[in-house]
């Protein structure tokens, strides 16, 4: 009879284990199935699927809604009704022609649409049609654009540089030299307005219907925020509207961090071997088990939380935030006035041996100051890039010839149009840093 009981017991408790696993095995497939169907948006994760991610939403009605909007336009005046007060905020857009497409109404068009009479009165609309020659726009001379845009700035005689530029169209080398001299003459138009806030977004973009109350609660925020870290407001360089989440992946300098803690996790049931047998769970009364719960089921849930992205896992809160690294990059960028003067030299010194665009730069001009300037993003993001057709050269599309779109994508905005919901409380138009 004992070996009987035994033998019973024996069976009894491999069976247990059975059932152990085989549950955990089943929670484990649950699991699985629920970050496959939860985190299909988030490009770091392991279950990113691109055919549902990319796909087009909340920005394909905001393309609609401007494009309605600047038609509607034509019979409407859509610019400030007075010039005699200073705006509160310069809107610059610099525009090339693309061959095949042409993104410029959707731009203009997302930003003006949805404003309060108040609100179009506080913003100053600038638009710059970067060709020396402005005929080779689509958008040169046309009726919505004029009845649109407060200003529309081209580099046509009497232009002072305008064989400069020539010859700068003319090379294809001179591509990142371009770019510079187009955002720092935009940001020198802007300031010339008086604005407190000069707010520069490429023309494939969108904004989010809402996007100026939004952006005037951010700077408010970060004005408090900077306080509360004795920061000077002039340690403010710029608020982010646009980046994608593509590059806030699990960081490689945060490797060691992320060793450490795996094995600290993984050890904690070890511990439980400390606790007297006749303490101890009945399930985790073998040492087998514990050591199976350690080196196998816990390595299993840490690859799972691995595998699901660092933004499905650790998701951004809404509002501002410090972006100092990890951003991409100049779609949509919100500058207090008082350092357009810094930025513009900073990149004019750069222009005539440029080896980088001018997010790389503005990034390098942040981080030579002690302490570095602080760069912050507003989460939902309030604009995204459409753009299918890039305009640097050189660039290779991917995914059909939607390449340029799919490298730079902002699921936050995509997200059932979820920066257009979040309303904000009090007065914005107080209080921001400058």
């Amino acid at each position: 009879m004992p070996f009987k009981n035994s033998t019973l017991d024996r069976t009894l408790r491999l069976l247990a284990g059975y059932h152990f696993c085989l549950l955990f095995l089943v929670c484990y497939f649950f699991l699985f199935q629920y970050c496959r169907i939860s985190y299909y948006r988030d490009p770091t994760s392991y279950f990113f699927d691109p055919t549902r991610a990319y796909a087009t939403g909340y920005s394909d009605r905001r393309k609609d809604e401007a494009a309605a909007f600047v038609q509607d336009g034509l019979h409407l005046p859509t610019k400030r009704l007075s010039s005699d007060t200073t705006p509160k905020m310069c809107v610059g857009i610099a525009s090339i022609a693309r061959q095949g497409v042409n993104y410029l109404q959707y731009s203009t068009g997302s930003v003006l649409h949805g404003l309060t009479l108040q609100e179009r009165q506080e913003i100053v609309l600038i638009t710059l049609l970067a060709h020396a020659n402005s005929s080779k726009h689509p958008d040169a001379d046309s009726e919505w654009l004029l009845n649109a845009a407060d200003q529309v700035l081209d580099y046509s005689a009497p232009f002072e540089k305008e064989e400069y530029v020539q010859s700068l169209e003319g090379d294809k080398d001179k591509q990142k030299e371009k770019s510079l001299f187009d955002y720092a003459h935009l940001l020198d138009a802007c300031r010339a307005t008086g604005a407190d806030f000069i707010f520069v977004m490429e023309d494939d973009t969108v904004a989010a219907q809402g996007w100026y109350l939004r952006t005037m609660q951010g700077l408010h925020a970060i004005a408090t925020r900077m306080e509360g870290m004795g920061r000077a407001p002039s340690d403010f360089l710029y608020l982010r509207l646009f980046y994608t989440e593509k590059f806030l992946g699990w960081s490689g300098e945060y490797n060691f961090q992320y060793i450490m803690s795996s094995i600290f996790i993984i050890s904690m049931p070890l511990l439980l071997l400390a606790i007297p047998y006749s303490r101890r769970p009945r399930i985790i009364q073998r040492p087998s088990t514990v050591f199976v719960i350690s080196f196998i089921y816990t390595p299993m849930l840490i690859l799972l939380f691995f595998l699901a992205g660092r933004p499905s896992m650790f998701p951004i809160k809404p509002g501002v935030h410090l972006m100092p690294e990890n951003a991409c990059c100049t779609q949509a960028l919100v500058f207090p006035s008082s350092k357009i003067p810094g930025v513009v030299n900073w990149l004019d010194s750069h222009r005539e041996d440029a080896d980088s665009y001018q997010d790389q730069l503005i990034e390098e001009y942040a981080e030579r100051t002690k302490p570095n300037m602080l760069r912050w993003a507003l989460t939902p993001n309030v604009v995204q890039h459409v753009g299918d057709k890039s305009s640097k050269a050189g660039s290779v599309a991917g995914w059909g010839d939607r390449g340029p779109r799919l490298r730079l994508w902002s699921v936050s905005f995509e997200r059932e149009g979820i920066a257009s919901k979040f309303r904000w409380k009090g007065d914005y138009t107080e209080n921001v840093a400058r």
